[in-house]
């Protein structure tokens, strides 16, 4: 699965413009335009859904090869994987605690706890940890 890049205009119409002021103006949309837009699968948040399809990929590479070392030029379907994970190693500190506890805890991503990755990440965690307990991030496997 491919980002999809909406063309500047499409039969006169610019597609790109409109879908970036629905996202702009989500919280005054009407519930019939939101539900609308959420039944034709609109992506309200573009780089968190590019971050789920790389951690998709990334899982189902997992499944077949048992380890996260990607090589850095390996690609699925056009999508760069190893340079993804690469790109996730080098940003974990820039990356949400909640991003870098999914990695780490079904994948082994990051090497090495959260808590390993710095005074920021730390406090990040300690802030954290009661909502992740709540909603199961702790649960064994």
């Amino acid at each position: 699965m491919r980002r999809f890049q909406p063309p500047t205009k499409v039969d006169g119409f610019r597609l790109g413009q409109w879908v970036g002021v629905q996202r702009k103006n989500k919280d005054q949309l009407s519930p019939e335009r939101l539900a609308k837009l959420e039944s034709r699968g609109f992506v309200w948040d573009v780089l968190g859904a590019a971050w789920d399809q790389g951690f998709a990929h990334l899982q189902q590479y997992v499944a077949e090869h048992g380890h996260t070392r990607v090589p850095a030029t390996h690609k699925v379907d056009g999508f760069r994987l190893g340079q993804w994970v690469s790109t996730q190693r080098k940003n974990t500190d820039q990356l949400s605690a909640e991003r870098v506890w999914r990695g780490w805890r079904a994948l082994g991503l990051f090497g090495a706890p959260p808590v390993q990755h710095g005074t920021r990440a730390l406090l990040i965690w300690s802030s954290m940890l009661p909502s992740m307990a709540i909603r199961g991030f702790f649960d064994a496997r």
